[in-house]
């Protein structure tokens, strides 16, 4: 990472007949790996050197629209110190400009039963900041998972580093890639470049908000574009927010926060609506997500008492695999299907209690419990009272 990042910056900042030189060697005695790469290029303003490794700092030079996003000397900067090393600059422009890094070098292989003719020699420390590829990233299964769709492997790194000690993080490198994973692993929220190979943001955007595993979940673009027709064409595509580039860290967390607070303050919505009959405005119900909870709730109530039904059976009639159901029910509900089934079950059960007069056992048939301690101790569980003392409370019969 260290050297590809400071090669790239040097043929940025190159032409044709300039000169590139890299060299590395160890310093025994003070156990440091030297890293130097140097060029005779167009070099670096004195007034830009003491802000080059600021994140998307970019300097006065004719070679603008080749630097990319001004963020890959901050992150070869945080690289190094997470290493232990330093990194220096010094730059004469069109003469020469050099990069010189210093990280500490650690044995990590040797050990007591190898003799000295077999000593290996010694390594770097592993960095930090390996790139993130797709598939979720370890760490905490509770925590939110977000998808990062950039082209950029400089802005893969900072996003990664700054989110990713609240989130799991997953990576896509283009749209349609993007697409896929969504479909698969359908994340809870999703940060998206505008600019990107094989299909743009605002078509990928397009996409998501039109499938019914993805339609719900928030999108944040990132852009450098700010025109009014552009913005227009973001809102069209379904955007929830976007964000100009460059852009202050606090600014994204407290966006991605928003959203994801948004779209639990919804999943609540839905829960009161379907599972508690309660009112809602009308913007809540004839909302898409909630018309597809509505209608799988609907066939729990028709299959109630047809145990082997579920999951596959309501599966196959929301025309999805098992695996897409739970995770599309768990986006808009908090649930994940099982549970779900189990939620509209124990309500259902709860209200045949007030307004039946079968006797207890019959009802728990009704609703799909086949086992009656089962019942009783899972409607205990759920709503703090037996389903017997439920059913004799004065207050609540006709």
């Amino acid at each position: 990472v260290i050297v590809n990042n400071l090669l790239a910056n040097s043929i940025k900042h190159c032409s044709a007949g300039n000169k590139i030189l890299l060299m590395v060697r160890e310093d025994k005695k003070q156990k440091k790996c030297i890293i130097e790469v140097a060029d005779n290029g167009e070099g670096i303003a004195a007034k830009d050197l003491p802000h080059i490794f600021r994140t998307f700092y970019q300097g006065d030079t004719d070679l603008r629209e080749k630097i990319g996003v001004g963020i890959g000397l901050a992150f070869t900067k945080q690289v190094v110190e997470s290493l232990g090393g330093k990194i220096q600059v010094r730059s004469v422009p069109f003469n020469e400009t050099v990069f010189t890094v210093e990280i500490p070098v650690t044995n990590y292989r040797k050990s007591a039963s190898i003799t000295p003719a077999e000593e290996t020699a010694p390594v770097m420390r592993q960095s930090a900041y390996d790139p993130v590829e797709s598939g979720e990233s370890k760490g905490e299964s509770g925590r939110p998972l977000l998808l990062i769709v950039e082209d950029n492997r400089d802005m893969v790194f900072y996003l990664t580093t700054i989110l990713r000690d609240d989130y799991n993080i997953i990576v896509a490198h283009d749209g349609q890639r993007a697409l896929e994973i969504a479909e698969e692993k359908v994340p809870d929220l999703i940060i998206s470049d505008l600019m990107m190979p094989v299909m743009d943001g605002n078509s990928f955007c397009c996409h998501l908000k039109k499938s019914v595993m993805t339609s719900h979940i928030p999108i944040i673009v990132l852009t450098a574009k700010t025109s009014t027709e552009e913005r227009i064409d973001l809102i069209k595509a379904g955007v929830d927010a976007y964000i100009t580039k460059p852009f202050i860290e606090e600014e994204l967390k407290a966006k991605i926060s928003q959203l994801l607070k948004s779209r639990k303050d919804l999943r609540e919505k839905y829960g009161q609506v379907v599972l508690e009959s309660q009112n809602v405005s009308s913007d809540i119900t004839n909302d898409s997500n909630f018309e597809f909870l509505q209608r799988v709730t609907d066939i729990i109530y028709r299959e109630m008492r047809n145990i082997e039904f579920f999951p596959q059976g309501l599966a196959s009639e929301m025309c999805i695999s098992p695996s897409q159901l739970n995770r599309k029910i768990k986006s808009i509900s908090g649930l994940n299907a099982t549970n779900y089934i189990l939620k509209v079950r124990l309500n259902r059960a709860k209200k045949l209690l007030t307004t039946s007069q079968k006797p207890i056992g019959e009802i728990a048939m009704d609703c799909g419990f086949n086992d009656f301690a089962y019942f009783s101790r899972t409607f205990k569980k759920e709503f703090g009272i037996t389903p017997s003392k439920y059913q004799r409370m004065p207050h609540l019969q006709e």
